[in-house]
C-alpha cells in the first residue's frame, strides 16, 4: 500500500510571532520555535504536514504606488506562485489589518481569484487579522468584541494578562496550544474565517466546493 504524501505549507506572516523561528532570511531558518501559525494549523491537524518555506509579508513589499495597502491582492498571488515553486499543496498566511480597512478586501478578492482559477492547484489558508495578531490570542481566551479594539488596545490588554506582561512568541503559542475552540466568540469574525479556510485546505473532501 502507498503511503499517502505528507502536503507541505508554505507559510507567510508580519514577523516573528507569526512565523517564529521560520521569520528572516530562509538561510537561517528552522523548525525549532514555531510561531502562533504553525500554532494554529496544528490546532487542526496536528500532524500528517510538514512546512516547505516561509517568507515575512514584508520581504514582498518592494515599493508603494498607491498608498500603504496598494498590492496586497498581488501578494497574495506571490505567495501562492512561491508555494507551488516550493512544492506546497498548502500556501497559509496572516496579514494585519493595522488600521488599514481595505486590506481585507484586497486579500479576499484575491483568494477568490485564484480559487476560480485553479492554475496554481495551492489552497490558500489565509486572512486578514483584525486589527492584529493580539486581538486574535484575546479572542482565543474568549473575550468578545476584539474586533472593535485598536492595535495598542489589543496589544494593552494582552500584555495585562500575560505574566510577567511580556508578549512573547512563546506566551503566544502558548495560549494556541491551551485554547479551548469552544471559548472563541461569534464576533472574532477575522479568526473563524481564517480557520474555515485552514479546515477546508487540509480536508478538501469534506467541503470540496468551498472556496479557498
Amino acid at each position: 500500500m502507498i503511503s499517502p504524501v505528507e502536503p507541505k505549507v508554505f507559510l507567510c506572516g508580519e514577523g516573528k510571532h507569526e512565523l517564529g523561528t521560520r521569520a528572516g532570511d530562509p538561510v537561517y531558518q528552522s523548525d525549532e520555535g514555531p510561531g502562533v501559525l504553525v500554532a494554529l494549523l496544528r490546532r487542526i491537524k496536528p500532524d500528517g504536514w510538514s512546512v516547505g518555506s516561509a517568507r515575512e509579508w514584508k520581504s514582498y513589499r518592494r515599493f508603494q504606488a498607491h498608498g500603504p495597502s496598494h498590492g496586497d491582492g498581488v501578494t497574495v498571488r506571490k505567495i501562492a506562485l512561491d508555494a507551488a515553486e516550493y512544492g506546497c499543496s498548502i500556501a497559509a498566511f496572516l496579514r494585519d489589518q493595522n488600521g488599514d480597512p481595505s486590506r481585507k478586501k484586497q486579500i479576499d478578492e484575491a483568494i477568490a481569484k485564484l480559487h476560480v482559477e485553479g492554475e496554481l492547484n495551492v489552497a490558500l489558508a489565509g486572512a486578514v487579522v483584525i486589527p492584529a495578531i493580539e486581538a486574535w490570542m484575546l479572542a482565543l481566551r474568549g473575550e468578545h468584541k476584539t474586533e472593535a479594539m485598536s492595535r495598542s488596545q489589543a496589544a494593552n490588554r494582552l500584555a495585562a494578562l500575560i505574566k510577567p506582561n511580556e508578549v512573547t512568541t512563546s506566551a503566544m503559542v502558548e495560549i494556541v496550544e491551551n485554547v479551548d475552540s469552544s471559548l472563541i466568540p461569534d464576533d472574532a469574525h477575522s479568526l473563524l474565517e481564517w480557520r474555515r479556510r485552514a479546515e477546508e485546505s487540509f480536508f478538501p473532501e469534506a467541503n470540496p466546493e468551498a472556496s479557498t
